[in-house]
């Protein structure tokens, strides 16, 4: 009985697994409890937040991060974190998803 239910277990891990929300709430959900300065943006979800780039240091936060709509940015100085819409982005231009400098260029960032 016991083995069955591992058995089980196991197959659904591996079915969740497959699924890129189930690993993007495993990265978040853990982020959050561990990581004093992570944060998810009101403008995202749980589901669908992915950070692309993080700090390296002791504070735990991300520097650069997308979801389905957004690319983020927390190189702000003025706020605690920019976003573009990934839609209005002007990719014949040089557009670089870890630069805010070439953000501003499409002058369509929040």
């Amino acid at each position: 009985m016991k083995i069955k239910i591992l058995a089980i277990f196991i197959i659904l891990f591996i079915m969740i697994t497959k699924f890129q929300f189930a690993e993007n709430i495993f990265n978040n959900g853990i982020s959050l409890l561990l990581r004093n300065g992570f944060f998810i943006p009101k403008e995202s979800n749980i589901y669908s937040f992915k950070e692309t780039k993080s700090d390296y240091g002791s504070g735990g936060y991300w520097l650069y991060a997308e979801d389905d709509i957004y690319y983020y940015s927390t190189q702000s100085q003025n706020v605690p974190y920019i976003k573009i819409l990934k839609e209005s982005i002007k990719y014949d231009e040089e557009f670089d998803k870890y630069n805010i400098e070439t953000w501003k260029s499409n002058n369509n960032y929040r």
